[in-house]
């Protein structure tokens, strides 16, 4: 989906998967899947003839930071706060029960209060348009102070046009007549799904609570943990995301090879 954003490319060699990619005009490389103790050697001469130049990982977790060691000793892990993914349980968001849910249980039933005719409905190819439509509004609305938004617009297009492909699963809320907020996301494994997108009308109380409560409920009855990924460094994402008490955050971390 964000093919566009990080020029990313795959290949493979030795049945390793390598997957590289470029922002901001720095050439990065992903943790290489399928590497074994006899393919430290290879993968390094792969990496170092291809990066011609310094190579460096993103998103490495920290399970996979001592194979990075045994293949470049001479590496650096530095810890990248902003690509944090925060885990949530998922019966906690259906429910917002308990008393650390006491402010997103009153935005919520505000919410319901004001709008007694929302409604949710799954994300299918009968309403997909519409929803993407309002997605794209939503990047709009706010382009003109964030340029990179753009990159946004790109990810739900591609999203939406590959959404059974993608194996991917979203639901909207409805009311006034109309789509006002969103969410995508795909199950990652057997207890996580992952979160892609989640949009909300702004200036409506309680709807980016609902929206999140609805999906959970809805859409994800089959996983334990929901991940709403990262929060990119800003700061009112950053608090929204703490407020919703994750269980567990995931690191990630940038490797540079010295």
């Amino acid at each position: 989906m964000w093919q566009e954003t990080y020029h990313s490319h795959w290949a493979v060699g030795n049945d390793i998967l390598f997957c590289k990619g470029l922002f901001g005009g720095e050439k990065y490389y992903m943790f290489p899947q399928g590497v074994t103790p006899n393919d430290y050697d290879y993968v390094k001469n792969v990496l170092l003839e291809d990066a011609d130049g310094q190579v460096i990982f993103e998103g490495i977790l920290e399970q996979q930071k001592q194979v990075i060691r045994n293949i470049f000793p001479s590496v650096e892990f530095v810890e990248n706060r902003d690509n944090f993914d925060y885990v949530y349980l998922r019966s906690e968001l259906e429910s917002f029960s308990g008393r650390k849910f006491h402010g997103q249980k009153n935005h919520l039933n505000s919410f319901l209060k004001e709008h007694p005719d929302v409604e949710y409905e799954t994300i299918t190819r009968y309403n997909a348009k519409e929803c993407l439509d309002f997605a794209l509004a939503w990047c709009d609305e706010r382009q003109e102070k964030d340029v990179t938004i753009v990159h946004e617009k790109l990810a739900l297009q591609k999203c939406f046009a590959n959404f059974e492909e993608l194996n991917l699963r979203g639901g909207l809320l409805r009311f006034d007549g109309k789509v006002q907020a969103m969410s995508v996301g795909d199950k990652f494994n057997q207890n996580t799904a992952d979160l892609h997108f989640e949009k909300a009308q702004s200036g409506v109380r309680g709807l980016y609570v609902a929206i999140c409560n609805f999906f959970a409920q809805n859409a994800w009855q089959d996983v334990v943990y929901l991940n709403r990924e990262e929060d990119m460094g800003l700061e009112g994402l950053r608090k929204a995301k703490e407020n919703l008490h994750p269980v567990m955050m995931i690191k990630k971390y940038t490797a540079v090879v010295k």
